[in-house]
């Protein structure tokens, strides 16, 4: 299968909430990590499923393909403020 026709497949599989299966295709994906246009796809793909490390991943990596790309860094933000996030009133009872 080609590369974007892999994409909506996993896209259908989470839309299905078959995390598994999406999971296998996209590790099944990575061969393409040499175009960061696929990187970010993928990075796209693990965000939607709520995998931050493996998004951030693609992402700093399509990153080091394109380091001007302002989109990709606009993404590595976000997931920093993500990840990053603490909520006060936790530690405060």
């Amino acid at each position: 299968m080609t590369l974007n026709k892999e994409l909506q497949r996993v896209e259908e599989l989470i839309a299905t909430s078959d995390i598994d299966g999406a999971s296998k295709v996209l590790a099944s994906l990575m061969d393409h990590e040499s175009e960061s246009h696929s990187l970010i796809q993928i990075g796209d793909l693990y965000y939607k499923m709520q995998n931050m490390g493996e998004a951030m991943n693609c992402f700093l990596k399509a990153l080091e393909l394109e380091p001007e790309n302002q989109i990709v860094k606009n993404k590595i933000s976000m997931i920093s403020s993500i990840l990053q996030f603490r909520y006060k009133d936790l530690y405060n009872p």
